[in-house]
């Protein structure tokens, strides 16, 4: 199952090992993020923003890892739920 958040501008990575959290800076966005959501595994995080770029990065340590070009405008949500 995914864990999504509403209106975050930070993630925040979980170690399984020490359950301490560290909050994940993610430097890209020229405009607000809408959504934040993690994968099931929890390695890598997905953001949709109002610049009309969703990203995804690693949750370790914020790292964009590439972009979903190509749309128009604001994207509002997303989900990373995968079922193949």
């Amino acid at each position: 199952m995914s864990e999504c958040f509403d209106d975050l501008f930070s993630g925040y990575h979980s170690s399984s090992s020490s359950h301490h959290q560290k909050p994940i800076a993610l430097h890209g966005h020229e405009r607000s993020i809408t959504k934040i959501c993690y994968n099931s595994d929890g390695d890598l995080l997905f953001s949709a923003s109002k610049d009309n770029v969703p990203s995804v990065w690693w949750s370790v340590n914020g790292e964009r890892l590439g972009t979903f070009d190509g749309h128009t405008g604001a994207v509002w949500t997303l989900d990373c739920n995968c079922e193949w």
